[in-house]
């Protein structure tokens, strides 16, 4: 029975970024972890302080355009120079799967092209990719000003997923949290057109939330990405909602459609029941993980059973 609820629960994007990051027993408790989001170039990012948690409410805000080493400079090395590493997490079941986060038109495309490059290497450490279309930081570097989130512009997205039709193991669509009705309906066709065999529901909101320094430490943007219990009912109303347009999709031919990955606002294993009745597969945590690490996933899972 643990094992069975364990593997509802999996490792959000943002919090991992090197097997460094991985703690000893985390692979054994987990579905999967995800690794990144990593951009195509490496990125400065903002100064720190770049997170803050409020355990009154259970919401964290993290500063936009957070450091990144970069996909090539680092996670092609790293999954070749530690590979028994991955292989050892892969042998207690779970799942390793790489986010991308492309911040540019032909990103996804290069980025690709880097994981052909060296599938023969790592084609048996890495099981999924994300796409990560739902980053609330991607930015016009001249002028540093926020643009809207990529998925909820269906054209970009088509463009953006269309960049990826050649990536060599299943891939899922990350997108943004309140989404329209006729803009899910849209991923979904996408997901089937071309061939995203997952889509992941949920990530950090754009927040006005001011960060005083004399009552909380100041986060180094004016606008921070918030995630955090704030964000359940909403991400459970959104997988709900793709649940039910991913039923009712009839093909003819019949189709393989995608299945839906939970994220946003688990904090109990209540939270996370609701992702799963709503029509989750797996449920992602990330502030929750952020707080409590490998004792709290061990409590999650423990809840659950």
């Amino acid at each position: 029975m643990e094992d069975t609820i364990r593997r509802k629960i999996g490792i959000a994007a943002g919090l991992i970024k090197t097997m460094r990051h991985v703690p000893n027993g985390l692979g054994e408790l987990v579905h999967h972890i995800t690794f990144g989001s990593f951009t195509f170039e490496p990125r400065e990012g903002n100064k720190e302080p770049t997170y803050y948690f409020d355990s009154k409410s259970f919401a964290s805000y993290n500063a936009v355009g957070l450091k990144n080493i970069g996909l090539l400079t680092f996670i092609v090395e790293e999954l070749i120079g530690r590979r028994d590493e991955f292989l050892r997490l892969k042998a207690q079941g779970c799942k390793i799967r790489l986010s991308l986060a492309p911040l540019k038109t032909g990103d996804l495309k290069e980025m690709v092209q880097i994981l052909l490059k060296y599938w023969l290497n790592i084609y048996d450490i890495v099981d999924e990719i994300e796409v990560n279309a739902a980053c609330p930081n991607h930015r016009d570097e001249k002028d540093g000003r926020l643009h809207d989130v990529l998925a909820k512009d269906t054209v970009a997205l088509k463009l953006l997923m269309m960049e990826g039709v050649d990536c060599p193991c299943p891939k899922a669509i990350k997108i943004a949290p309140n989404t329209t009705f006729e803009c899910l309906e849209e991923i979904v066709r996408l997901s089937i057109t071309y061939g995203y065999t997952m889509i992941v529901s949920g990530n950090t909101v754009l927040s006005d939330t001011p960060i005083d320094a004399n009552e909380r430490p100041r986060i180094s943007v004016p606008k921070c990405g918030m995630g955090g219990a704030p964000l359940l009912d909403g991400a459970v109303a959104q997988v709900s909602t793709l649940h039910r347009i991913i039923d009712n999709w009839i093909t003819d031919p019949p189709r393989v459609t995608p299945t839906v990955i939970a994220c946003g606002g688990v904090k109990s294993a209540n939270g996370a029941q609701k992702h799963i009745e709503a029509g989750a597969e797996v449920v992602q945590v990330a502030t929750y993980y952020a707080e409590f690490r490998l004792n709290g996933i061990r409590d999650l899972v423990a809840e659950l059973t």
